[in-house]
């Protein structure tokens, strides 16, 4: 099965235990180390993004983690973001319950897999708890920021429903890279302490909901 790798990754069901590490793995992850970019922070198997894009989205991961600042154990360190881009979650790995309805089965499904992946790969500092993975699954039409314990003080939970927002259009559009840098540059941003999410937001959030349920 190694030399077909790349080729069934293109239409694949993953499991948490069976996506690969970029920095194990990079080639698998459709990434191909080099002097100038050694070690990658992101993982698109299917080949959804092209490699300059890659590039893109590698230099914003190397810089948040350069311009960010947070005291851990072993010193001062960065917050370091990771990428996960996949097809599809396999069905065995579903989460939730039977009284759950299919939004709340594919949240937790998310974040089961965003976290399980975040273990994985070991993202983040040891008793830092500065990691942050973000998920995009294609297929299951589903994106999803997972914060550790230290990175969800500056990016909350209001932060990454409004970055999720803030990107639905160029996910309905298809354009990946365009709404990966966007979630990248809002969430750097809050991981150096900017305040990210407009005043009105949660008043707004909570009218259209309104609207909508009345509608």
């Amino acid at each position: 099965y190694g030399p077909l790798t790349s080729m069934v990754s293109k239409s694949s069901d993953w499991t948490y235990e069976g996506y690969p590490d970029p920095t194990k793995e990079p080639l698998r992850c459709g990434m191909e180390p080099t002097a100038a970019t050694p070690m990658w922070w992101i993982c698109d198997p299917a080949g959804y993004m092209t490699q300059e894009d890659h590039l893109k989205i590698q230099r914003v991961l190397v810089h948040i983690w350069d311009s960010t600042t947070i005291q851990c154990p072993e010193g001062d360190k960065g917050y370091q973001v990771a990428v996960a881009i996949m097809d599809h979650w396999a069905t065995n790995e579903y989460q939730g319950s039977w009284f759950d309805d299919e939004s709340d089965k594919k949240k937790k499904t998310a974040a089961y897999f965003a976290e399980q992946i975040g273990n994985r790969w070991g993202i983040g500092n040891a008793g830092c708890g500065n990691g942050v993975l973000v998920l995009l699954s294609i297929k299951d039409r589903y994106f999803y920021i997972k914060t550790a314990r230290a990175s969800r003080q500056l990016l909350t939970d209001d932060a990454t429903d409004y970055i999720t927002t803030e990107i639905k259009g160029s996910l309905h559009q298809q354009k990946w890279a365009e709404a990966i840098l966007t979630a990248l540059g809002f969430a750097m941003e809050a991981l150096q302490g900017q305040d990210i999410v407009p005043v009105d937001y949660m008043s707004l959030g909570f009218a259209c909901l309104i609207a909508f349920v009345v509608c």
